[in-house]
């Protein structure tokens, strides 16, 4: 069952009459009279809202602060876990600067590289357009010596191009069309102005390159000189990267949030500023609590942060304040109302007391003496059953209407009050998270020959762990050394043919030419070298050249389960061991789907929010101190600002198979001995003071002028007499249960409504 009211936004819209709503006891269903007649009866004309309105549901959340590398890293240490409290310049995690200075030294190679073949490209192109001048000058100069000017017209624009120096060469090494000089020299100027307008765009692009070669150099400097992440802001750790599911983290994702507790407002998760314009427009926005409408306003981005997110085609979720509400608590939920000013309390009358005749519109009204009195009214804003009264009715007047619907005979009275309504979830699969455990596969096919640790044996970083002979690792180690030798017999080959061109051109442009393309290749040539290179060396780090390919502790810690022995034959990609490093007190949940369970497992806890279990007779608390990311979340995106301006980050998803959460448990003596069999229950949906009924008082009706859509009622008991009363719910039934249904509309305080048998 998909979760409505907290991991997701739900969207009610409606079209309806507004009052208020509550409780207090719950009775068997009425017994109903037969229809067999219509059932006519009277209904106050009341003040109320009317017209379309959108109920949308917000979370109480904390301000979470971001902490990320702008560059992709490895991450070797995150020295906090969730649920720590932290200050503000406190340290939270590292970068391997190691590999981060690797890549450094790889960033400014491929700058030096840019930076010398653009050069070199630069000065081919300068020198193929000098070598078209010439001829241009050289076909100016030999038709007017054979005298042939006048035959064709030489304009200015067909003269060589200034641009380029055009040295005297001998003539018989310039090829001269004799025969049409102007065409010709109109051929060489249009060839002329093609390589002008390559060299342009091949100077914009490697501008462009070297600008985010410069950006990227600079962040890795950054990342070198101090590696280290600091809180931006005091606060509580509420999630961290989960460093077994892969240490590599690209540029922006997040490291560590961290959350301030205290900086709280109301989001309105899924529901993402760009989707929300039609809401925002609205004149009129408000939380109802007890009957009250406490106004709310949106806490605006930056317009730099609205730029980044649009240019990523990614936004951030509707952000909500309430002054009035005072103290937020953690995890409830809001029923957020949105409607236009013009149809706030105002007088209604129900849909099914109006009627039309030609051109008027009038309705019934009770007299005096009891009788139906026909009364004519001017109306206003129409909704699914009420519409506003702008002329002909008072408060408090009694309006004719008909039903067809049976009413309760004999009934009870129930008088509506308002109350918290909640709906629970449960967690059936929970472990302490005392380790987190880094995995370690082969990276080929093979054999195992040696292991040289066991279970529990702490080791450092680079410590043997064990060793694989496989004829893959020899393999590989073969082909690479083959592909140098290749690389280099094909570069000796390259040079050996352009030497040969230099020799047998026919001028100096051409030699140029030629020996710069020779250049070009030298580096091309080096390139490649450095990258086949790299790739042996990385084989022989670990491979003794028979085959046998070492594996080593990439960090320290100690020794998880050992899942190979000597002999095993193992699959690339098959687990090895894991190395775990030691966390504090933690329990993680997981949201696991049970055989024939009622619960919701794609609903997490939210943060702050309290947990309860009871098992053998006692009870134990604990508090939601954090999320994992898993693919219903994953999607949200966080914008923040600093000096430099707006960033934009997103966080990985945790790696684990369910939803899950995690919690700080109260009582110590818990993690001594986790009691297994239990169930930890936390809120699903959470709304405090709100109209909350017995379901069994509601009814619904079908019609078919409505494309069958269902509507639905309460028997209210006014002065002693039924009256039908249209309320609003949930559509989704997340805010009900078989005992209890929250009304969002139609129903106040104080309000008494027809319950069970007497």
């Amino acid at each position: 069952m998909r979760k409505i009211w907290k991991s997701t936004t739900a969207a009610l819209v409606f079209s309806l009459f507004l009052t208020g709503c509550g409780s207090t006891n719950q009775q068997t269903v009425p017994e109903l009279m037969e229809p067999v007649a219509t059932n006519a009866a009277y209904r106050p004309v009341e003040y109320g809202d009317v017209g379309q309105l959108t109920v949308l549901v917000g979370t109480v959340v904390p301000t979470d602060y971001c902490h990320f590398f702008e560059t992709s890293v490895t991450v070797s240490e995150i020295l906090v876990e969730v649920g720590d409290r932290v200050k503000k310049g406190d340290v939270l995690a590292y970068a391997d600067t190691a590999a981060a200075k690797e890549e450094l030294k790889a960033l400014r190679g491929d700058l030096e590289k840019e930076n010398s073949i653009y050069q070199i490209n630069f000065q081919i192109s300068d020198r193929k357009i000098a070598q078209l001048n010439y001829e241009i000058k050289n076909l100016v100069k030999n038709d007017a010596d054979t005298g042939t000017s006048g035959e064709t017209e030489i304009t200015e624009s067909d003269k060589p191009s200034i641009d380029s120096d055009t040295d005297d060469i001998p003539e018989n090494e310039i090829s001269a069309n004799q025969e049409s000089p102007g065409a010709a020299i109109k051929e060489l100027n249009s060839q002329i102005q093609i390589l002008k307008e390559n060299a342009r765009y091949d100077k914009l692009l490697h501008e462009y390159r070297v600008g985010k070669l410069n950006e990227s150099i600079a962040a890795k400097e950054k990342i070198v000189e101090d590696g280290t992440i600091r809180a931006k802001h005091a606060g509580q750790v509420t999630y961290t990267k989960n460093l077994a599911a892969g240490r590599e983290a690209s540029g922006n994702e997040n490291i560590v949030i961290v959350s301030d507790k205290k900086e709280r407002y109301i989001e309105l998760k899924d529901m993402t500023v760009n989707n929300y314009t039609a809401y925002e427009n609205c004149e009129v926005k408000y939380i109802s609590r007890a009957g009250k409408k406490l106004p709310v306003k949106e806490l605006s981005y930056t317009s730099d942060e609205l730029i980044l997110a649009k240019a990523n085609n990614t936004y951030p979720n509707v952000r909500l304040s309430c002054p009035k509400a005072g103290k937020l608590t953690y995890g409830e939920n809001y029923l957020v109302y949105y409607q236009k000013e013009d149809v706030q309390d105002v007088l209604v009358v129900g849909n099914d007391s109006i009627y039309m005749e030609e051109n008027s519109t009038f309705v019934y009204v009770q007299n005096d003496s009891g009788e139906k009195e026909r009364r004519q009214v001017v109306l206003g804003a129409k909704g699914s059953n009420y519409t506003e009264v702008k002329q002909g009715l008072s408060e408090g007047e009694l309006v004719y209407y008909e039903s067809k619907e049976r009413m309760p005979v004999d009934y009870g009275t129930y008088t509506v009050a308002y109350s918290d309504f909640e709906r629970q979830n449960y967690a059936s699969s929970y472990a302490r998270c005392s380790t987190v455990g880094f995995p370690y596969t082969s990276e080929y096919e093979g054999t195992v020959t040696k292991v040289v640790v066991e279970s529990n044996q702490e080791v450092q970083k680079g410590d043997l762990l064990c060793v694989i002979d496989t004829g893959e690792g020899k393999a590989a180690l073969k082909d690479a050394q083959n592909q140098i030798e290749r690389e280099n017999s094909s570069y000796q080959e390259t040079i050996k043919s352009y030497d040969e061109q230099i020799a047998a051109a026919e001028n100096k442009y051409e030699k140029e030419i030629l020996s710069l393309e020779k250049k070009l290749a030298g580096i091309n040539h080096n390139d490649t070298l450095s990258q086949l290179q790299e790739i042996l060396g990385s084989i022989q780090k670990n491979n003794d050249g028979t085959g046998k390919v070492s594996v080593y502790a990439k960090s320290d810690g100690i020794v998880g389960k050992v899942t190979v022995s000597v002999e095993n034959q193992v699959e690339k990609g098959d687990e090895l061991m894991t190395i775990s490093e030691t966390s504090g007190n933690l329990m993680l949940m997981e949201m696991k789907a049970a055989p024939n369970a009622k619960n919701f497992t794609d609903d997490l806890a939210d943060i702050g929010e309290k947990l309860t279990m009871t098992v053998g007779g006692k009870t134990y608390t604990g508090t939601c101190v954090g999320n994992a990311v898993d693919f219903d979340n994953a999607r949200k995106v966080y914008l923040t600002s600093d000096k430099k301006g707006a960033k934009l980050s997103t966080s990985s998803q945790s790696g684990y198979s369910d939803p899950a959460f995690f919690v700080k448990m109260d009582e110590e003596e818990f993690y001594e001995e986790v009691p297994a069999g239990g169930k930890f229950y936390f809120s699903y949906v959470n709304v405090k003071k709100v109209c909350a009924i017995p379901t069994s008082m509601i009814y619904k009706e079908s019609r078919v002028e409505s494309g069958g859509k269902e509507f639905f009622y309460v028997w209210r008991v006014v002065d002693g007499k039924l009256v039908k009363q249209y309320i609003q719910t949930d559509p989704q039934g997340s805010l009900a249960d078989d005992r209890m249904t929250v009304v969002l509309s139609g129903l106040n305080a104080g309000d008494v409504i027809a319950s069970g048998n007497k």
